[in-house]
């Protein structure tokens, strides 16, 4: 890209990156059918883990009796029966769905606007590149896929808040990070992977001593909540536990094997060869952050690549700074310099 471009020019990149997220939010939603119950969420009826992950209940209840919601979910409706392919929509709009539609779209535009933020920092002339890979991950894993084709009205809002988290800790803005975790909490469980990150990136940063810190409050801030939670819904039924059954299909079947490379959007190999590229906080926030993928790996269904989506925009960071370093094509910032390896 051309450094000495017209002042004009970053704006249209920056319309044409609000489009591709509003792009990427209605085809997940347009695509896509909820995989739970939206009406027992709402009463507190759902399965586990997903009633679990509670912060969207209020939300879902509220969006139910919103009369401008009801209108705009009625109207989606009737013009989407409209259409000649589309005479019987796999699902009908409604004030949840809708609700949840703009709150993605919102939380896309966060992630990619996370992505412009770290290239702006670091990649000069590149800035672009960390939000292009944020949405080619995002669409491949959770729009453009062929079977789980599910949404659930937590993930948009969780990847965007645990993806900020995870900048802010690898920029060294701790506190910031501390409290996106504090409300990411009740949205998911697996908030509870910041915790491991900030230890690792506090010590190869140096500040073992305040990671440690943080990492006990955060984690004496989650366990009370997830312990009630587990508590409120004991009696309900429950899909937690690893599926045997369904990961040995998954390894069995060739059918499943391209949705379960989609992963990172096909670019975990590259993730991983580039690894030597990386600066050292990098390196030990992947460190840090392996047990928790062997956590996914363990509990979620392989075939549903979103189950990895809340590493996206630090995924996307990773691949943008390692291509950036392995052919030198553009100027880097002295964070990204000082101790990553350079390419023969």
């Amino acid at each position: 890209m051309n450094s000495r471009a017209p002042e004009k020019t970053p704006w249209l990149i920056y319309l044409l990156f609000l489009l591709a997220s509003l792009h990427c939010a209605r085809s997940i939603f347009y695509v896509n059918v909820s995989q739970i119950d939206i009406p027992r969420y709402e009463l507190g009826q759902e399965r586990m883990p997903f009633q679990g992950r509670i912060a969207m209940v209020p939300v879902m209840r509220w969006a139910s009796r919103n009369s401008l919601l009801n209108k705009g979910a009625g109207f989606l409706s009737r013009n989407l029966r409209k259409s000649t392919d589309m005479q019987n929509p796999p699902e009908d709009w409604t004030p949840e769905k809708l609700v949840c539609l703009l709150i993605g779209a919102m939380s896309i535009c966060v992630m990619t606007w996370t992505g412009i933020w770290f290239g702006r920092l670091h990649l000069r002339e590149l800035w672009w590149l960390p939000a292009v890979i944020v949405l080619a991950i995002l669409f491949t894993t959770y729009a453009s896929r062929y079977e789980m084709p599910y949404w659930y009205p937590y993930d948009l809002p969780h990847f965007a808040i645990f993806g900020l988290a995870c900048l802010l800790m690898l920029e060294g803005s701790l506190a910031p990070a501390v409290l996106l975790f504090l409300i990411d909490t009740p949205l998911r469980e697996t908030s509870l992977y910041l915790v491991p990150v900030t230890l690792a990136v506090g010590y190869a940063r140096g500040r073992l001593r305040q990671a440690i810190a943080a990492a006990a409050f955060m984690a004496l801030f989650w366990l009370p909540i997830h312990v009630w939670i587990a508590h409120l819904y004991g009696h309900n039924p429950t899909d937690t536990g690893i599926h045997w059954g369904r990961i040995g299909i998954a390894i069995a079947n060739p059918l499943h094997w391209p949705q379960m490379a989609s992963a990172f959007g096909f670019l975990a190999i590259p993730l991983f060869l580039g690894r030597r590229y990386l600066p050292r906080t990098h390196r030990f926030f992947i460190l840090g952050a392996l047990p928790c993928l062997l956590v996914t790996l363990a509990f979620g269904i392989w075939q549903e690549s979103r189950i990895w989506d809340e590493w996206t925009v630090a995924a996307a960071i990773f691949i943008a700074t390692a291509f950036a370093r392995r052919f030198s094509c553009t100027e880097l910032s002295s964070d990204l310099v000082d101790d990553a390896p350079l390419a023969a």
